[in-house]
């Protein structure tokens, strides 16, 4: 299956901005149905991406500025950091799996 994690670069005035993205599909068709000028900054394939989603969530909810605007999953802060937790709370789960395109 393609399950995949993703933090996507949101292209606004308005400061750093990240979506964290989920899907089966591959990840390019998934870029080209959001706004033009996205960026993917990093992804991870999952077994169970429901699951670590929501843990994502959770615990970006807490760290970072959600940006109500835009939605529950859209936050503000600093890229590597981002990414950073987002590949502890990834790695340190029972959900990472194969790469299977």
């Amino acid at each position: 299956m393609n399950q995949k994690i993703g933090l996507i670069y949101i292209n606004q005035k308005k400061g750093n901005i990240y979506k964290i993205g989920k899907s089966h599909q591959l990840f390019q068709k998934y870029l080209d149905n959001l706004r033009n000028k996205n960026k993917l900054e990093i992804i991870f394939p999952v077994m169970n991406y429901h699951k670590i989603y929501k843990k994502i969530i959770k615990i970006f909810s807490c760290k970072y500025n959600t940006c109500v605007n835009f939605g529950t999953k859209y936050f503000e802060g600093n890229l590597i950091d981002m990414k950073k937790d987002l590949m502890d709370i990834i790695m340190n789960d029972k959900c990472y799996g194969k790469i299977n395109n």
